[in-house]
């Protein structure tokens, strides 16, 4: 069985255990008093077009156990670079590979795509920025991925170069799943 909601609080000091085989949630889902069970059971924050579900602010005393799935609704429209963060605590790139092409890194669709092309110079598709590297160029800084199975890094932005072709793109779902 699936249950959709809008807008769920848990208020409860002896918690909530999830028995249905999904939980859709719209809106957010606020953590105030008690555990969060997911009980192995999915348990997602649907994106679309008409909206995105978070994780609101979990409170002293309240927790969420188990697996989440968090989507991102992406419209059609141009293929460009996206901004993404990590909203788990665990997985790996790998989990975007299965919603967009990657491409210029080790594991990814693409691991040698280059720019320009026949320069061996690689063009990664995902990249994180090194505030750190103080060169006058730009770029300096862009750093892409070592490899697709590379965690997610918690309160790290990504740039993700994104779409169903080239130049343009059809409307599509991001979504990963782990520990918040």
């Amino acid at each position: 069985s699936t249950l959709r909601f809008h807008d769920l609080e848990l208020d409860n000091p002896a918690g909530a255990r999830v028995d249905a085989d999904s939980l859709l949630l719209d809106g957010t889902l606020q953590l105030a008093q008690g555990s969060f069970d997911a009980n192995g059971r999915q348990v997602v924050l649907v994106s679309d077009a008409s909206g995105t579900a978070r994780l609101g602010p979990v409170a002293p005393g309240a927790s969420y156990a188990g697996a989440l799935r968090v989507q991102r609704f992406v419209p059609a429209g141009a293929t460009n670079w996206r901004g993404l963060s990590a909203p788990i605590s665990t997985g790996t790139l790998a989990q975007w590979k299965q919603d967009f092409f990657t491409a210029g890194f080790p594991g990814s669709h693409a691991p040698s795509f280059d720019s320009p092309p026949g320069s061996g110079i690689l063009w990664p598709s995902i990249r994180t920025y090194d505030e750190s590297d103080p060169g006058p160029d730009m770029a300096d800084g862009l750093e892409g991925p070592g490899h697709i199975t590379d965690p997610f890094v918690v309160g790290r932005g990504y740039m993700a170069w994104c779409g169903d072709a080239l130049l343009t793109t059809n409307e599509f779902v991001i979504d990963v799943r782990g520990t918040p």
